[in-house]
């Protein structure tokens, strides 16, 4: 798929926005906490498919995860796996009528925590696409490994003369600049490759780097009982969803 700059904006993304050198000085950031509402706003916009059963409850099945199989409820990143492994579970004839069903992000944090710590509590993973996966690990190295999904995010390094910077690009929203965050390999290559043709005078060169999404999801979750300089950064992130679950959504209207 190739992906066009045009849906970024469909996102309120504007690429021409798109030029903002984040100055995420750790140094230079104010401390404080970041809100539980913040979090959730965050998490909010992202749509991910789990299998239920009848009764609308998630089914618990076999996955292949990087530390072998596991029984777990599978949360697709990519509407169409998700898809493809309800056809399986129906062809198999082992369970009842199965469904795809779409949630939010923030639905699911919600419903992490609030049974944390219970017996028999929902052991979330979550699946992300063949293809981003294998561009993760690739980007990572041998040296590393990605557990669950991955994200991708576009550093910029600038020269001038002997003094390089180096930052997170970042969107305007609004008066508030933002660091997206994107589920999909090639959306995030594309931006960074829009960035270098819009802004060739600034002697820039582009980088994708690799976050996990379990990752990011716990260190939302820490910053809330904590004061920290580091909320500030993360109080400027957006998650920006795959084209392919944005496309799925619209069809079911």
């Amino acid at each position: 798929m190739t992906v066009s700059t045009c849906w970024l904006r469909s996102l309120g993304i504007a690429t021409a926005a798109l030029v903002g050198l984040g100055t995420w000085a750790v140094s230079a950031l104010s401390a404080l906490a970041l809100t539980e509402e913040r979090v959730l706003e965050i998490l909010a916009p992202v749509p991910v498919f789990t299998i239920t059963n009848s009764d609308g409850n998630p089914l618990v099945i076999p996955v292949e995860t990087s530390q072998g199989v596991r029984e777990v409820t599978a949360v697709f990143i990519s509407p169409q796996a998700a898809e493809a492994s309800a056809e399986q579970i129906r062809n198999s004839a082992e369970r009842g009528p199965v469904q795809v069903t779409a949630a939010s992000l923030a639905e699911l944090y919600e419903l992490d925590y609030a049974q944390e710590g219970q017996p028999n509590d929902i052991d979330f993973y979550y699946v992300p696409t063949d293809e981003d996966l294998a561009q993760a690990q690739t980007l990572l190295g041998s040296e590393q490994t990605l557990q669950g999904a991955p994200l991708f995010a576009v550093l910029i390094e600038v020269r001038d003369g002997d003094e390089v910077r180096r930052s997170y690009l970042t969107a305007s929203e609004g008066e508030t600049q933002r660091v997206p965050f994107f589920f999909e390999y090639e959306t995030a290559q594309a931006v960074a490759n829009d960035f270098e043709q819009t802004n060739a005078d600034l002697n820039a060169t582009t980088e994708i780097q690799v976050l996990s999404l379990d990752g990011l999801i716990t260190t939302l979750r820490s910053q809330t009982s904590q004061t920290s300089e580091n909320s500030q950064f993360f109080e400027s992130i957006i998650l920006v969803p795959s084209v392919e679950s944005s496309e799925y959504l619209q069809q079911q209207l």
